[in-house]
């Protein structure tokens, strides 16, 4: 873990790493503050912001030290940079005792034979459930949306859980298990957590087209995201990809496609490619990607129809139409919340039912994570005390040890 308030050198950190490969040790992670200096790399920055502070993330320290990691060792070396997916909070004492008591249960299910089922917590008491899920591998989103470029390790925020769930003996996992209410209902399980999450529109609905949806012709080539986390690519020819989305998604998906060797045109009502990365420090190391990548980005630009051979769109501000030659069109708009299930489940008797992540309100992914969290932590509580822990706040008083 390299830190600015502990100097040190590259060549430092490549004897670390060979003397790891010596012993046998296949491979190995390196934390750098985007801080952190090397004399005479280039790794720093003058720029300031508007605060006056220095623009850390421009500095690019990370890539810098896999690159030079790679030549001195050689070994592959990649840079991740986290972004918000690293945002968390401090454990609080009811954090730390709730593990403590899952450990415990866990070794209870074991000594008395019960198998396959997971640790949760019911109101104060915590009890065992067993899970179902649709397709063959758990992960759902966050499986998919990993295999695109620049998200690989998105993939071990499922990797831990998942080995975290087969390590217990209490939790039961069905893949391949697609249920419908009736099915469900037939299981007898009283409390139930849906998490079929969303999916994305393909009729051009989004931010910017709400009031005046675009017309899309018959027969013209249209793709979702869900199309190509999927595996699924668009047919020969220029592709358009039209992002009313602004986050993550449509700047990585048109970097895939540029990588496969498609003439690839990004089309977005905003003046920035993902402009909610911004918020991240993700957003110029996006756009510069595609801008290496020969993608021709085209903002302030609003879709207005699709026609064969073609995207009509026109300027956000003068309206002034133009025109862009493509063989098919991906739309990444809004995603339309999953609820058939949990729609079929209402009204059937049973003791607890919720949506939980994407199908609960489409967000990011860390978003998700949090509402099955939350979920399972409100699980049976008192009602009043679920709407209290909105009011919850941490206030310490200096120097008098009272919270």
């Amino acid at each position: 873990i390299l830190l600015p308030e502990h100097r040190t050198t590259v060549e430092r950190v490549a004897e670390l790493l060979n003397q790891r490969m010596a012993r046998g040790k296949e491979f190995a992670i390196v934390v750098v503050s985007e801080g952190v200096q090397f004399e005479g790399t280039g790794s720093t920055t003058d720029d300031l912001d508007e605060f006056g502070h220095v623009k850390l993330a421009d500095a690019g320290v990370a890539t810098f030290l896999a690159d030079r990691l790679k030549t001195m060792t050689g070994k592959d070396c990649r840079a991740v940079v986290l972004g918000h997916i690293q945002r968390g909070g401090s454990p609080l004492a009811f954090d730390r005792s709730l593990a403590t008591r899952f450990g415990v249960h866990a070794a209870e299910m074991v000594a008395g034979g019960l198998f396959g089922r997971m640790a949760a917590i019911r109101g104060a008491d915590i009890m065992n459930v067993p899970l179902a899920e649709a397709g063959p591998e758990l992960g759902g989103r966050v499986l998919n949306e990993s295999r695109l470029p620049g998200l690989g390790a998105w993939a071990r925020v499922r990797d831990y859980r998942v080995n975290d769930l087969r390590q217990r003996a209490n939790v039961n996992i069905y893949t391949n298990s697609r249920l419908d209410a009736a099915q469900v209902v037939e299981l007898g399980i009283p409390n139930v957590f849906t998490a079929t999450g969303a999916r994305w529109r393909a009729d051009g609905v989004g931010r910017s087209t709400l009031r005046k949806p675009p017309v899309i012709g018959a027969g013209v080539h249209v793709m979702t995201p869900d199309d190509i986390v999927g595996g699924v690519m668009p047919p020969e020819g220029p592709v358009a990809v039209y992002d009313d989305d602004h986050a993550y998604i449509a700047g990585v998906i048109a970097e895939k496609l540029a990588l496969a060797g498609y003439a690839v045109v990004f089309v977005t009502p905003e003046s920035l490619v993902s402009s909610f990365t911004a918020l991240t420090l993700e957003q110029h190391r996006v756009q510069t990607r595609l801008i290496e990548l020969g993608v021709d980005i085209r903002c302030n630009r609003i879709l207005k129809s699709l026609d064969q051979g073609a995207m009509q769109i026109a300027c956000a501000f003068s309206g002034k139409p133009q025109a862009i030659a493509c063989n098919s069109a991906i739309l990444v708009t809004e995603r339309i919340r999953e609820t058939t299930l949990y729609d079929g489940l209402r009204g059937k008797g049973l003791t607890t039912l919720e949506l939980i992540g994407d199908a609960a309100g489409p967000a990011l992914i860390a978003d998700a994570v949090y509402s099955g969290h939350k979920a399972a932590r409100d699980f049976e509580r008192p009602k009043e005390a679920v709407e209290q822990d909105w009011f919850r706040r941490e206030r310490v008083e200096p120097g008098t040890g009272v919270q």
